[in-house]
């Protein structure tokens, strides 16, 4: 009785010896490799992030692994209590990974206001495209059938992150008791 190449998935050993062999095709190794991960082991990762007034917020995305070609992702700032202008520069465009590469940054230079409270802006990712060749050249594209086929599982469409800016004015007693607080706190 022949058994199933599926089958033996839980034992590796033998799964391995059958496709070093050629017993197995490569679909099913592949399919194999997909199944071990958990899908979560295919997010981007990108922190939120806490930034001082008037300092650059320093955004670094992470691809789960490294792709055969460029990618990116098209990325644009969001007002959350931080308005754009007042308190960060707004700002789009793309973040491109080169090929092999899993890490990228996005720079927002933020600003100083008269306002002692935190404020927050986001950073939205979005509309991830990887660059394939064609006949004079290459061009982006974000085609599920063309991501699969460049270095693993299409990541997700869109990724909300958080810069939060901690006024740079405020001692750590005006952070936590209130600016101008000059007294001595009992209980701590």
């Amino acid at each position: 009785m022949k058994q199933s190449t599926l089958g033996n998935i839980g034992n590796t050993g033998l799964f391995a010896r059958r496709l070093r062999s050629g017993a197995v095709g490569l679909g099913a190794a592949l399919m194999l490799a997909t199944l071990a991960q958990p899908a979560t082991a295919w997010e981007i990762r990108a922190p939120d992030i806490t930034v001082k007034e008037s300092e650059t917020a320093v955004f670094t995305i992470t691809l789960p692994i490294p792709r055969t070609t460029p990618s990116r992702f098209a990325y644009r700032t969001e007002n959350g209590s931080a308005k754009a202008g007042v308190d960060y520069e707004a700002k789009s465009g793309h973040v491109v990974f080169p090929k092999g590469k899993r890490r990228a940054q996005v720079r927002i230079e933020t600003h100083q206001d008269g306002d002692a409270n935190d404020e927050h802006f986001n950073l939205v990712l979005s509309n991830f495209q990887v660059q394939v060749p064609y006949f004079w050249g290459h061009y982006w594209t974000s085609n599920p059938q063309m991501l699969n086929g460049t270095g693993g599982p299409v990541e997700p469409r869109t990724k909300t992150v958080r810069a939060t800016i901690i006024d740079a004015g405020l001692s750590y007693e005006d952070e936590k008791y209130g600016p101008g607080y000059t007294g001595t706190v009992f209980g701590e």
